[in-house]
């Protein structure tokens, strides 16, 4: 059996497989988010087969009353229950990084934390927000800041709250238009967070709870329904937005906004 424990947000999973030509693909694909003695949250026996539909389909997300959890797509089947279960996908990379996005979406859920469709950066070994839609410019900031900032990753970046209140953010994997980057799996603490509106001169407002709140729930990576879950990000939207500075920054396409963060 080939092993491999991947760390994101501060949460390693491991997953058990016998294909050594997949394990050799992910290896290379999440370099930097691998783990050797990491330990892990959950345990899954991964195994592939290309019975799986190639169409993706929408993800369903389903917690029994014994407390198993299971995660299905076209392409892929996750079932766990506390610390252990299984997953069988299509034998593709795309397919395990779709997994990969919608489980952590859970289990940083499940561990007051987010996914959330943003930019990070790391300015001063504290972490920094960029958030909104596609289209508000969240890879344009990535861009002018990668040579006078840690580019933590421009579209999805796990946050987590620890047991102690403190909130960081982490880079992820997922990245979006800039299709690649360093690997940044460390914990940075948050600094501020910035709601993005492209305009033709630079400058900050600040935003109001509710205002936020509801901006901030819009960039939520999240694929459950489920009650309790969606109380869960509630409360952690709710924890970070009332320990963090959070503005709207109004910005044209040059540097002028570093100044401004």
């Amino acid at each position: 059996m080939e092993k491999i424990i991947i760390s994101i947000g501060g949460l390693a999973v491991q997953f058990e497989m016998r294909s050594r030509t997949m394990a050799q693909k992910l290896q290379k694909r999440y370099k930097g988010f691998m783990k050797i003695k990491a330990r892990a949250c959950v345990k899954l026996n991964c195994s592939f087969s290309k019975k799986f539909s190639p169409e993706v389909g929408d993800v369903q997300i389903e917690t029994d009353k014994e407390g198993t959890t299971t995660l299905k797509r076209a392409d892929f089947k996750c079932m766990f229950k506390g610390n252990c279960g299984s997953t069988s996908l299509r034998p593709s990379v795309y397919s395990f990084d779709a997994l990969l996005r919608v489980l952590y979406s859970v289990l940083l859920t499940k561990n007051s934390g987010l996914l959330l469709h943003a930019s990070g950066i790391a300015l001063k070994k504290k972490g920094i927000l960029f958030l909104g839609p596609s289209g508000s410019g969240k890879t344009t900031i990535s861009r002018i800041a990668k040579e006078t900032t840690t580019i933590l990753n421009d579209e999805i970046i796990a946050c987590k709250i620890s047991s102690k209140g403190r909130i960081a953010i982490y880079g992820t994997p997922f990245w979006g238009e800039m299709r690649t980057g360093p690997a940044y799996s460390n914990a940075y603490a948050l600094k501020s967070l910035y709601f993005l509106s492209k305009k033709k001169k630079t400058y900050r407002s600040e935003e109001s709870l509710k205002s936020a709140m509801q901006k901030l729930l819009r960039c939520c990576c999240i694929f459950s329904i489920d009650e309790k879950e969606v109380e869960k990000i509630l409360n952690t939207c709710t924890a970070i937005l009332n320990n963090t500075p959070s503005y709207t920054l109004h910005f044209q396409q040059d540097n002028s906004f570093l100044k401004i963060i």
